[in-house]
């Protein structure tokens, strides 16, 4: 079975956007037992998109993602029906669509957008809820085309309708587990596995994130078995599965331990506070922080000593300490969480580099300060803390509670 994506977007080329697409096709495909097999990106010209075409018309299904709106660089509809020899259509059913969909978003109707409606003959259409482009389904002489809109949301969205026309290329169903990790370098993950028989089914894909592994099995039975193998020989480092994040994780064992948490940022700028509530109801166990930029806030408000500050600096040991235990006490929380240091890319010195950051983690009257030093630009930086202290403090309680 030969399959191809296409991927339409001079953006995508230029390296603007990431083409998300893909990884959901292929993902939507693995429920049917099938793969690509080819993934193509061309830029926004109708020439270009139909040698593409030409190219594969042996293959039994192609995918052509993006270039459907309704701006004069939208060409792939142009390109489908140069590449089929038929015309354009304006379709009085998706230009009902789309007039009911401005309706509800309250956007008034312009000319341009009854460009959206004009349809290649013979195309099927794909009604699409997440945006105003729809899908279409082409037959060819080997199988189908099928053309989606750019945008992930909108790929998503349309994917389950063609469940019914690929049911009957479905050969079986293949099993897929993306494992999250952190604290753990890729190297370090592959050597605690490297005689693992069932190595060559994993993937290992490193970020700032952690370490993800994507096991990819044709029996379930033996992808069970693997990840009781991969929690034995990497434990706690592993915290989740599939689309779980980190702080969802750790508000799972606050939540579970009906714990609380509070926290006090310097370097990190309120992001740790911002992961922590991302998570749907973080109210429960999240009570509140402070973003103590300035030393004034760092002492006013979280007891930090001006005898610390002066002797070893805002970016230390003592002060992540007294930030940790401070915003623990002042919001009567189980759990205080601190973060100090420099992101860069100045204020670094010899003694204390861009990327040193102090964290700090108080429970109970127990307090401990992590060190690092972090690589990365300023944004990468305060997140590599903020999923840091987090996982600290993830694991502690798992050993402590």
């Amino acid at each position: 079975m030969k399959i191809a994506v296409l991927s339409v977007g001079s953006e995508i080329l230029a390296g603007r956007i990431l083409n998300r697409d893909l990884l959901l096709i292929a993902d939507f495909l693995r429920k049917f037992g099938l793969r690509v097999t080819r993934e193509i990106t061309v830029k926004d010209e109708v020439e270009e998109i139909v040698e593409t075409l030409m190219n594969l018309k042996n293959f039994d299904i192609i995918f052509i993602t993006g270039g459907l709106g309704p701006t004069s660089d939208d060409v792939t509809k142009k390109a489908i029906a140069r590449f089929f020899n038929v015309d354009l259509e304006s379709s009085e059913m998706v230009l009902k669509l789309i007039e009911e969909r401005l309706k509800d978003l309250g956007v008034e109707f312009l000319p341009v957008h009854r460009n959206y409606a004009l349809i290649p003959r013979g195309a099927k259409i794909l009604r699409n809820d997440a945006g105003l482009a729809p899908g279409m389904v082409f037959s060819t002489d080997k199988g189908i085309l099928i053309s989606l809109p750019g945008p992930p949301r909108e790929v998503e969205s349309l994917l389950p309708q063609l469940e019914g026309l690929l049911e009957k290329y479905k050969r079986g169903e293949t099993y897929l587990k993306t494992v999250k990790t952190f604290g753990l370098r890729e190297s370090e993950i592959y050597d605690r596995l490297k005689d693992c028989a069932w190595l060559e089914k994993a993937g290992f894909y490193p970020s700032i994130y952690g370490v993800d592994i994507r096991i990819e099995t044709e029996r379930k039975d033996e992808l069970d078995e693997i990840l009781i193998e991969l929690k034995d020989k990497l434990g706690e480092s592993i915290y989740g599965y599939d689309n779980e994040t980190l702080e969802m994780a750790f508000g799972k064992v606050l939540k579970e331990r009906d714990l609380t948490v509070s926290t006090a940022e310097s370097c990190s700028g309120g992001l740790l506070a911002n992961l922590i509530t991302n998570v749907s109801g973080s109210s429960e166990y999240y009570i509140g922080g402070i973003i103590a930029y300035h030393n004034r806030i760092k002492v006013d408000f979280l007891g930090v000593s001006q005898d610390v500050l002066k002797k070893y600096g805002a970016v230390s040991e003592p002060t992540a300490r007294q930030m940790a235990e401070g915003i623990r006490k002042l919001f009567d929380t189980d759990v205080g969480l601190s973060t100090t240091g420099i992101a860069g890319p100045t204020g670094g010195t010899p003694q204390k580099p861009v990327g040193l950051v102090y964290m700090g983690f108080s429970f109970r009257g127990e307090v401990h300060v992590i060190k690092k030093i972090f690589k990365g630009n300023r944004l990468e930086i305060k997140k590599q803390a903020a999923y840091t202290i987090m996982d600290f403090a993830r694991r502690y309680l798992l050993k402590k509670l």
